[in-house]
């Protein structure tokens, strides 16, 4: 929820009435948190994330193991690049 950052509104003239607010404070802090939030959903935190749960689940008795042949990811296995398309 990133309602303490943004302004939610619920109409235009809502809208234009939060945009005049906005331009006319101090959103130092606001920025700051948005970008401290921003940090946290980059692609790489992101992918670092699911690789610490396939670990994690991987790491259980009895799970399954995968085989780098079985995937995708690049730090996970084997890079697939696309298809090369024709004329």
């Amino acid at each position: 929820n990133y309602g303490d950052i943004v302004r939610l509104v619920d109409t235009p003239e809502d809208y234009v009435a939060a945009v005049r607010q906005t331009l006319n404070e101090d959103n130092t802090d606001r920025i700051q948190r948005g970008l401290e939030e921003a940090n946290k959903k980059t692609w790489d935190v992101i992918v670092a994330q699911m690789e610490a749960l396939v670990e994690e689940a991987e790491a259980k008795p009895g799970a399954p193991r995968l085989t780098p042949s079985s995937t995708t990811g690049t730090s996970r296995g084997t890079r697939r690049d696309p298809p090369r398309q024709t004329r």
